[in-house]
């Protein structure tokens, strides 16, 4: 019997995936590890992360990258990840998607409350990893994060650079460590704008 996108949102992958797709492949395989990454553009995913990227995939995990930037899908799906919408994402909830790991870019978590928030809650809740990433930690938790490299493997740096290629820049070389940071919970005190309910 033929199984439709709806049935099994991995046949989505590196299309714009409707938020309901990803709602029920959480229904229909709850075993499977999920992380979702919030990035202002696709293309910064998959510079900064597309080699983490594609080292969880290749182990099994689901991966979307949520962003207002629906662009350059053959480059996620080069990585094995699909898209979904940032304004779609904030209305459900970031956390309706159920990540085992979340990965929000520090450009978002400082212009988007309800990122912030989102970020909040998830270290309250130690059901899932939470981190950060991005060109620079925001000041409020300097001191208050562990860092978190990661070094792609060889497979992962050869998919990565042909994400990037695919996405129209053929001269641009992959970095060979990969860094997110991990905030503490004490930072839950200096992080600005309230938590939503």
């Amino acid at each position: 019997m033929d199984v439709t996108p709806a049935q099994n949102p991995r046949r989505v992958r590196g299309n714009t995936a409707p938020i309901q797709h990803w709602l029920t492949g959480i229904r229909e395989r709850p075993l499977i590890h999920r992380a979702i990454v919030v990035a202002p553009e696709s293309l910064a995913a998959v510079r900064d992360l597309g080699g983490w990227i594609f080292d969880i995939t290749a182990a099994g995990w689901q991966v979307a990258v949520v962003t207002p930037d629906l662009d350059h899908q053959n480059s996620l799906r080069i990585l094995g990840a699909s898209a979904l919408d940032l304004k779609q994402a904030l209305s459900k909830g970031i956390r309706t998607l159920e990540p085992d790991h979340l990965a929000v870019a520090t450009e978002l978590y400082n212009r988007e409350e309800k990122l912030r928030d989102t970020v909040v809650r998830s270290l309250r809740q130690s059901d899932s990893v939470t981190t950060l990433w991005g060109s620079d930690l925001p000041s409020e938790l300097n001191g208050m994060a562990t860092v978190r490299p990661h070094r792609p493997s060889s497979a992962a740096l050869a998919f990565k650079t042909a994400a990037i290629h695919a996405a129209g820049y053929p001269d641009e070389i992959s970095t060979t460590t990969e860094t997110m940071w991990s905030p503490h919970k004490r930072a839950l005190q200096t992080v600005p704008g309230r938590t939503h309910g």
